[in-house]
This record gives C-alpha cells, structure tokens and sequence, in this order.
C-alpha cells in the first residue's frame, strides 16, 4: 500500500514539474497561429512585407523557417502582445495590350518604264502620278527625294504652252506695216521688228526651259524606279 501511495506521488510531481517546465518554454517564446488552424511555437526571427521566418521550439540553434505572411493569422509573442495579420490579396499583373508585328513584305511589285510617259507595275500601266504614289508610299528618303523634285520639274514643263502665245504675237508684229516707212541707213530695226525678235525670243526661251525640265524630270523618276528595282525586286 505504502508503495503504491509512494509512486502515485512520485508521478503526480513528475507531471507537475514537466508542466512548469513546458509553461515556461512556452512563455519565454512566441506562437504561431495559422489560418489553417495549426499552431507553431518558436522564436520570430524576422517579419518583411510578405514572410515570416522563425525558429522551431525544439531546435531553437537550427534552421529558420519561412512561411507567408498571408498563411498567419497571429502571433502571441513572449512578452505578452499580441499582433493579428491581415490577409492581402495580390496584387494582380496589368495585362500589357498584345503587340502584334506586321512585317513588311520582302518582295514588291515590278516596276519597268514602258515608253516614254508610262510604267509596267505588276502587269498593269500606269501613269506618272500613279507611279509618284506609289514610291512616295514606301517612305524611302533617296526614292522620295528623287520623286519630289521630279514633280516640281513636271509643274514647270508648263512653261513651254508659253512658246505659242509668244510665236503668234511675234508673227502678228512682224505682219504690220512698218509705222517709221524703210529701214534707215544706220542699218537699225524699225519698232515692229525689234517687237517680233522680242516675242520669238521668249517663246524660244519657254520651249527650251520646258525641255530643259523634261530631260531633268526624266532623269529623277528614272533614278528613282532604279533605287526601287535595286532594294524592293
């Protein structure tokens, strides 16, 4: 009996005394709460924006481990505070606008003269305007340039309608009876015929420009058409 009465004693302190020891341990670290309902007890070691890391009560000299802030919901810490988490939702990444890459074709239409004024594009004839377009379409600055000054030479072939106003008015003067009688001895010009050599000038000189400008023009959109040829066939 006495020995019965002697190990019941001898357990209920056992039991007491690890209780003391397990109360103490527990309140000289801190607790772990998770959402999921697990409880952790350790030593915080660190606290960032999106972890927690901390120590596991049984190897306090061990590893950290981490988990995210998010999975916790508490912590009572050993000295007897106590701090609750809020969960935060992510952030969620702006969807960037899909981008998509045309690219530019490698192989263009053919683009031949075809006499004098005219052009073969891809079977088809064309005109000096239509064939400015398209060149100018491709945004090439050498095809451009030639291409612009191309068409200020063509607006300035128009001079040359001059020559027949100038012809007609010259034979008309020339036509006229002579207002100062016969040519005097110093071998001058009477007014009418100083007038027509005038006009027949100036009509000369408009028909010359304009060739002048059509030789050019020619020359530009021919210059142009080998640029074409030599980077888009």
């Amino acid at each position: 009996m006495k020995t019965i009465i002697y190990k019941t004693k001898t357990l209920a302190i056992r039991t007491l005394f690890t209780m003391l020891i397990t109360t103490n341990i527990s309140k000289s670290q801190d607790t772990l709460h998770f959402r999921n309902g697990s409880v952790v007890i350790g030593k915080v070691t660190e606290i960032t924006e999106i972890q927690i890391k901390y120590k596991k009560s049984e190897n306090l000299n061990g590893p950290a481990y981490a988990e995210l802030k998010n999975d916790l919901a508490s912590i009572n810490y050993n000295n007897g505070t106590n701090e609750t988490f809020q969960y935060q939702a992510p952030v969620q990444p702006i969807a960037k606008k899909a981008e998509y890459y045309v690219p530019k074709a490698t192989v263009y239409p053919s683009l031949k003269p075809f006499g004098a004024t005219k052009f073969m594009y891809n079977g088809a004839i064309i005109g000096n305007s239509e064939m400015h377009s398209i060149l100018l379409n491709l945004n090439d600055p050498k095809i451009t340039s030639h291409i612009k000054l191309a068409k200020k030479q063509a607006a300035g072939q128009y001079v040359g309608f001059g020559f027949f106003p100038c012809a007609i008015a010259a034979m008309a003067i020339a036509s006229q009876p002579s207002s100062n009688g016969p040519s005097s001895n110093n071998g001058y010009l009477n007014d009418e015929i100083a007038g027509s050599v005038v006009m027949g000038v100036l009509g000369v000189a408009c028909f010359a420009t304009s060739i002048t400008l059509k030789v050019k023009r020619t020359k530009n959109e021919a210059a142009a058409v080998k640029i074409y040829q030599q980077k888009y066939q």
